[in-house]
């Protein structure tokens, strides 16, 4: 049975964190190929020893050698099966057996995967199952499955670790001496995994996630300095074995759910969260981050008087009314980022000293671009978490062609911000964050956003430094 917090903890995270899925072959079982149960894990093993030592067996195999052969584990089977100089063979076998990967018509229930909107879906399994699910039910769904990485222009993604049948020519990780390849050589897919994994929530569906190149990948990063303590990791199986539950005991992110694959799907179904409705998410943003629209506060009450020279913080009623005393470069400034942000992200580094009025400056700044047509708002950021349902936001909003967002205090937000500005929705044609920051913050952050399109400003001092 699963406890009321950790229940708690896997809900707030479909619904707010935006977790990667992560898929074993688990995941594949109950699918079909041709009406014959696609399968796994000692099934899988025990067709290949059939096939290739029984069936088609070399005559140089002894019984004794076929006996011990029979112990093998998967790995260590198809590594005999290349070394008997069948690797050609065993590509046509796998492919045979995994490609042409469906839901069940009796229980249908991995079509459910649909109704949950996953950025990204990592998986482990070579079969084609989750690409026909998305494609029969009308999803698109960009499939990573070459060493080249594909575009994929903000939509979902199926990230193959170990290989594709729709793909057969790079190769399947299944033997001793694949796995020991990829680590060697670092696949771009397995360097995001762990990217993403030591920034996101994970889900684990299917697996018990020990599988020898990611993790070497992952402990990797951990001796960089990499740290995962504000990520949750779920593990979701109806069974576990004692290496995973002893390493969940010791670990306070990790926690077990003893759900089968149906049950999760149906649970994630139910929260329908690709659908959810833009003043919710509004609302959401506005709870999270103080999430302030421009335009509602165009027009300035006659009676408002300004308590800025007070030493209050800075609100769109001051300026609007024009009681900063607006620094002379702002003009200027908000020609040029217009003119070079005219495709994508841009960002605009405001800092400077304590008391120099920066946000002052980059609160004029994002007015004078909501005057000129940009959709305009005030955020204030702990976090990756408000960064992604911010990102979320703009993508629901499809007649958003032109915004521009202000943060405060941002120095730490760069590295988040940077990989997040690449993923713009495509109808958004001008994205420009205005980020303020100390100036010893912004100095010790600021290579963050060495290949992020923009400029840095440095107030009272020139805007002509490229980031």
């Amino acid at each position: 049975m699963i406890d009321t917090e950790t229940y708690e903890l896997l809900i707030n995270s479909l619904n707010f964190r935006k977790p990667i899925l992560f898929l074993g072959a688990g995941f594949s079982s109950n699918a079909i190929n041709s009406d014959i149960s696609v399968p796994i894990a000692t099934e899988l093993k025990a067709k290949l020893y059939n096939y290739f030592y029984e069936i088609n067996c070399p005559k140089n195999v002894t019984e004794n050698d076929k006996k011990e052969i029979k112990t093998f584990p998967l790995a260590e089977l198809c590594k005999a099966i290349q070394n008997d100089g069948r690797n050609t063979e065993l590509t046509e076998f796998l492919v045979a057996i995994f490609k042409g990967c469906n839901v069940n018509p009796n229980d249908p229930y991995h079509n459910l995967l649909c109704d949950y909107y996953w950025d990204k879906i990592y998986t482990l399994n070579i079969d084609d199952l989750v690409e026909n699910v998305f494609k029969n039910n009308g999803k698109m769904i960009v499939v990573q499955n070459e060493k080249v990485r594909k575009l994929f222009n903000n939509q979902q993604q199926l990230i193959k670790l170990h290989g594709c049948v729709n793909n057969p020519t790079e190769g399947f990780i299944f033997s001793s001496d694949e796995y020991a390849s990829n680590i060697a050589k670092e696949d771009y897919r397995l360097k995001e995994f762990s990217q993403d994994y030591f920034a996101n929530d994970v889900i684990f569906l299917g697996t018990e996630f020990n599988e020898s190149d990611v993790q070497v990948i992952l402990e990797k990063n951990k001796q960089s300095g990499f740290t995962s303590n504000n990520c949750n990791y779920f593990f979701i199986s109806p069974t576990i074995g004692y290496k995973l539950k002893s390493l969940i005991t010791v670990t306070p992110n990790f926690h077990y759910i003893d759900w089968d694959t149906k049950k999760f799907l149906q649970e994630c179904g139910s929260l329908n969260k690709r659908n959810k409705d833009i003043d919710v998410q509004e609302r959401l943003l506005e709870q999270q981050g103080n999430f302030l629209k421009v335009r509602n506060y165009k027009d300035v009450p006659e009676e408002y008087e300004s308590k800025l020279y007070y030493g209050n913080k800075v609100n769109f009623f001051d300026i609007f009314s024009n009681w900063d005393i607006e620094n002379t470069k702002t003009d200027r400034v908000c020609q040029k980022i217009m003119r070079e942000s005219q495709s994508g992200g841009y960002v605009v580094a405001i800092y400077g000293k304590a008391f120099s009025g920066k946000t002052v400056v980059a609160t004029r700044l994002l007015v004078e671009l909501y005057k000129h047509g940009y959709e305009s708002f005030s955020y204030n950021c702990d976090g990756e978490e408000e960064l992604n349902q911010l990102f979320e936001y703009f993508a629901k909003c499809v007649s958003l062609k032109k915004v521009a967002v202000l943060i405060d205090d941002a120095a730490y937000l760069y590295g988040s911000i940077s990989k997040l500005i690449a993923n713009v929705p495509n109808h958004i044609k001008s994205a420009i964050f205005i980020l303020v920051s100390d100036e010893k913050k912004h100095s010790s952050q600021k290579h963050e956003l060495i290949c992020v399109n923009g400029r840095e400003w440095k107030v009272n001092d020139q805007f002509d430094d490229k980031l």
